[in-house]
């Protein structure tokens, strides 16, 4: 580890602090990227909450609550404090017999009974609480608690994974029952006699025992019927869930069809689901063919922009990437498209890697080198291996060891390690003898190779984290 002084110390994760006790027994809290000590507090030490400003102070054998510019929350009188699992600033307190929950932001918002448990949902966007007298609905955001219906359970098809992500939403368990309740406004918005309730921002699949039907709740509260037909899959296109797609699959044909939400109509010609994949890829529908290979790829409006017959592949890291370009195979060659489809380099390749400061890695003759767009070579193929530019830098292999090279071609540091990560303000991550440090440009060692990972800080100014 880095040496920050006396120990013990513990690594506050989210404000990039660390606590440490000094020699005068007060605890500092150190923060790293400006080497320097933030705040000094007459504390035993104080612990990581996981939640973005505020550590778990202990004192005499009691726990409190601080905040890292030192401001005390909640004095050090507890018996214990625990946070919620991804929750926005909510912890469990008890004292003596009793337990409650406290809110960084709101105060005191509930007394739990001895039997009372408390659940994330969807990454702490709403807590389900149980306790003697009913189910409750907790928002850590607001505060606000709201008490479901009296017959209301919650159970596994009554507490989704995506609805209330957006609207505040949620699945309930009613005997006999699904239905969707409303947070916001305390009431029941669907409920339907089914064996299965499932959904995404504003739109639900019901399906029923013993029927071959689907349906659909849409924004204006209207269910769509879809007789002998399976929803598979809901594809959110933008981040706020207003551009929706279902992929239905016919039961008797086995035929599928992408069918807009909005516009509620089908937006291509159904197709063959067997051994097929679909994916959302940046704004477009992408269909994988696990057969062949090859990729259609669908815009917004029902568009084709690619087709199977043009025999295009895409890798793993072209479908999942989220460079400017993607890289495509056709005929066995590589090259690059943009997010319109449009090639920008074209497939003439063995390979390709991703675009980075106007070059892209290119394999040629077993050899890699790099182009400029559209095909012009830059830095002529003869390494063994290359990766993206970033910042100036590249990482390329010659020789059997990594090492780093300009944009010109030249190198910038010695060729003499097993691997390397970027360069970030004059120093580079790397590989020796199986283990990991940081040196810089000149190959001088600022932090010795002997650490299983090193993890950078996103924040360039700071330094790197070894463990």
């Amino acid at each position: 580890m880095i040496d920050l002084g006396i120990q013990p110390w513990h690594y506050l994760s989210n404000q990039g602090l660390v606590s440490r006790r000094l020699q005068n027994g007060q605890i500092s809290l150190f923060d790293v990227a400006m080497r320097k000590d933030r705040t000094v507090l007459a504390l035993d030490y104080i612990l990581d909450s996981g939640f973005y400003n505020v550590g778990i102070a202990h004192k005499n054998g009691r726990f409190g609550l601080v905040g890292v510019t030192g401001k005390n929350i909640l004095p050090c009188s507890y018996d214990a404090i625990s946070s919620l699992l991804y929750a926005n600033g909510l912890f469990v307190v008890g004292k003596d017999d009793s337990r409650g929950i406290f809110s960084v932001d709101h105060g005191w918002l509930l007394p739990l009974s001895e039997n009372a448990s408390i659940d994330p949902g969807d990454f702490g966007r709403l807590f389900k609480v149980n306790l003697n007298d009913g189910n409750f609905v907790l928002d850590p955001n607001t505060g606000k608690i709201t008490k479901l219906p009296a017959d209301a359970k919650f159970g596994e098809t009554a507490w989704s994974s995506f609805t209330y992500m957006q609207n505040n939403r949620i699945f309930i368990g009613i005997p006999g029952k699904a239905a969707v309740f409303s947070v916001t406004n305390s009431s029941i918005v669907l409920k339907n006699k089914t064996s299965g309730l499932y959904g995404c921002g504003d739109i639900w699949e019901i399906r029923e025992n013993g029927k071959n039907f689907s349906s659909v709740y849409v924004y204006q509260g209207e269910s769509h019927y879809y007789e002998n037909a399976r929803i598979e899959e809901v594809l959110c296109m933008t981040p706020d869930l207003k551009c929706l797609f279902l992929i239905i699959t016919e039961r008797d044909s086995k035929l599928a069809r992408i069918m807009s939400v909005d516009a509620n109509r089908t937006i291509a010609q159904p197709f063959d689901s067997k051994d097929k994949k679909i994916h959302r890829w940046k704004n477009k529908i992408i269909i994988r063919d696990f057969n062949t290979g090859f990729c259609s790829i669908i815009g917004l409006h029902g568009e084709i922009l690619i087709d199977f017959s043009d025999k295009i592949t895409f890798t793993e890291e072209g479908v999942f990437g989220l460079g400017d370009f993607t890289p495509v195979i056709h005929d066995g060659k590589s090259g690059l498209i943009d997010s319109e489809c449009r090639f920008v380099l074209p497939c003439r390749y063995e390979d390709v890697g991703q675009f980075g400061d106007g070059l892209v890695p290119a394999k040629d003759g077993g050899k890699w080198g790099f182009v400029k767009l559209p095909g012009r070579w830059a830095i002529p193929a003869e390494f063994k291996e290359a990766r993206a530019f970033k910042d100036g830098f590249a990482p390329v292999r010659a020789g059997g060891k990594w090492g780093f090279i300009g944009k010109d071609g030249k190198s910038r540091t010695p060729f003499a390690y097993e691997d390397v990560i970027d360069v970030r303000d004059g120093h580079f991550r790397a590989k020796v003898g199986g283990k990991w440090g940081i040196f810089a440009l000149d190959g001088t060692c600022t932090l010795p190779a002997e650490y299983d990972w090193i993890t950078a800080s996103d924040d360039p100014a700071a330094d790197d984290s070894a463990h």
